[in-house]
């Protein structure tokens, strides 16, 4: 999913992607996209998005996106304790992404990304990851 085009944050949004001069597109764990890719999201989006007009749409494709968040966020803790070495309890993790997680699953994406800028940072959730993070919540936000 784009998380960023010329480092500026498009996550959930509707986008143009920029032809001239080619465009750095990246997914929220620095790997490029490539154009195409980038296109073709960027009109899913558009067409999705034209159909949201009532508050409940609003809440639904909130939703949709925390949902998309919360596994972005799992799978960059497993892939980071991988490469240090350090198992990731399941448990723990949930425990301590308790409201985060409700937040992102109820589509509350304001306050997940309130609640991630405060998580403590230690090896794995640096202080870049939670700014990436809130940065996708509130581009990714539908309410008004």
């Amino acid at each position: 999913m784009v998380y960023s085009i010329n480092d500026n944050v498009v996550f959930g949004t509707v986008f143009t992607v920029p032809s001239y001069p080619t465009p750095t597109i990246k997914d929220i764990f620095g790997n490029d996209i490539s154009m195409y890719d980038a296109i073709s999201e960027s009109a899913d989006n558009r067409n999705r998005d034209s159909l949201i007009s009532t508050l409940n749409e609003k809440i639904i494709r909130n939703t949709e996106l925390g949902r998309i968040i919360l596994s972005q966020f799992r799978e960059y803790t497993i892939i980071q304790g991988n490469l240090y070495g350090i198992s990731i309890d399941g448990i723990e993790q949930l425990k301590s992404l308790n409201f985060i997680a409700l937040a992102l699953l109820c589509g509350m994406l304001t306050e997940a990304g309130t609640l991630i800028s405060q998580i403590p940072s230690d090896v794995i959730i640096t202080d870049a990851i939670k700014t990436k993070f809130t940065n996708a919540c509130n581009s990714a936000n539908h309410m008004d």
